[in-house]
């Protein structure tokens, strides 16, 4: 180590903090921004922070299996079943404008909407395919209606 390897350290470090504060986290607030208007939240009441920081700092990012890992510190669930926004969301987000996210985020929505669907349709046929084993009497005894 030499005197010369602190002064390059302490510039990357310089350089790291100014893209941090310029560029990664007005994005990232914009993305929480985003991800919060596709669920139909309130825009305006949260915090983030990166996942292990310090209690009152921000942290520094990390990308873990392709998402960055953020806590979005508000009461809402944000979750589908492909993602729990809450404690992150994809990397493409910072390369996707607001429509695209939104328009990304509620596809997955209404994916989760069709799933719930068709297994309250699989539960309900099953229900009644076994109902319909049942004789007049069996059914009366159970105290079901016909």
């Amino acid at each position: 180590m030499t005197p010369k390897d602190l002064d390059t350290w302490k510039q990357l470090r310089r350089e790291i903090s100014n893209l941090e504060e310029e560029k990664i986290y007005p994005k990232i607030d914009k993305i929480i921004q985003t991800i919060l208007k596709a669920f139909n939240k309130n825009t305006h009441l949260y915090n983030w922070y990166f996942v292990g920081a310090p209690e009152g700092e921000v942290g520094m990012m990390e990308i873990v299996g392709g998402n960055i890992a953020v806590v979005i510190d508000c009461t809402h669930n944000l979750s589908t079943s492909t993602c729990d926004y809450n404690v992150g969301f994809p990397v493409n987000f910072l390369f996707m404008d607001t429509e695209n996210i939104i328009t990304y985020i509620k596809k997955e929505r209404n994916n989760d909407a069709v799933i719930t669907r068709t297994q309250a349709e699989i539960k309900r046929r099953a229900q009644q395919k076994l109902f319909n084993t049942f004789t007049k009497e069996e059914i009366k005894a159970l105290g079901l209606k016909l």
